[in-house]
């Protein structure tokens, strides 16, 4: 009885950790294909947010090209499992287990190091033990400065522009292109404040953990701080304000009678 309930144990335990292998395999690979060299930050950020307003067709995507083949690689299993359990196939059976467990196991230690690799994780670990602390150094909380507005306020335009970069110049402009795909913006770039230092080239400036994707970017401009969650510390779906603690610069105008 006893080797009967081990014997099936392994065989479920097996099938489990050929699935979650799978999953994680195809669903990193599929990410890291559609979206590029994305930030470690803006994936824990993701994984924090609800799913309501996804487009469809992203989430059907990722099923069809992320959870299929591991669903398809699990059925494989399981039919093979009870093919050679009705053939009595004992030793077969075995073996066959015994080879999904190493497929298995090996795949997890690729995809775990394909994952490193790509996400920058040791780069990233190492980011978040430094000694280091700019925010720390620099940042002056809006709530104790006393800000004066003259009697006749102006217009304030803040304008967002999603998955812009100044790499969508030429190259002699800092760029990657041959030929400058936004040669306006370029221009007022160069005649005005881009962070760049005295040059032309639009080098752009460096970039803080938890800034460099667009959520964490408008929220670091507009509050002067980096977006930083931990999973589980912050349900984004359940709350009713944004980091309600903080003085941003939507705060600050609305007391002054700025209106949308």
């Amino acid at each position: 009885m006893i080797k009967q309930i081990l014997k099936y144990t392994g065989l479920v335990l097996t099938g489990v950790l050929l699935f979650l292998t799978a999953v994680i395999g195809f669903g990193s690979r599929w990410g890291l294909t559609k979206w590029g060299k994305i930030d470690i930050d803006e994936i824990i950020f993701q994984l924090q947010s609800p799913l309501e307003g996804t487009e469809s067709g992203i989430l059907n995507d990722y099923l069809l090209r992320g959870l299929l083949p591991a669903v398809l690689l699990l059925i494989i299993y399981i039919i093979v499992q009870i093919l050679l359990g009705k053939k009595k196939k004992a030793r077969a059976r075995l073996w066959f287990t015994v080879l999904c467990a190493i497929a298995s196991l090996t795949g997890c230690i690729a995809v775990s190091t394909y994952i490193w690799r790509e996400l920058r994780i040791g780069e990233w670990l190492l980011a978040q033990n430094s000694g280091a602390d700019f925010v720390r150094d620099h940042y002056v909380d809006p709530a104790e400065v006393d800000l004066s507005f003259p009697e006749k306020k102006r217009n304030l335009i803040y304008i967002y522009l999603e998955s812009m970069e100044a790499g969508y110049a030429d190259t002699a402009s800092g760029g990657l292109f041959p030929e400058n795909l936004i040669p306006e913006l370029t221009s007022i770039a160069q005649e005005n404040e881009d962070f760049s230092g005295a040059g032309e080239k639009l080098e752009g400036g460096y970039s803080y953990v938890g800034t460099a994707f667009t959520t964490g970017g408008i929220f670091a401009q507009s509050a002067g701080l980096p977006l930083r969650v931990s999973i589980g510390a912050n349900n984004m779906d359940t709350q009713k304000s944004f980091f309600p603690g903080i003085t941003a610069l939507g705060d600050i105008l609305e007391k002054e009678a700025y209106s949308r």
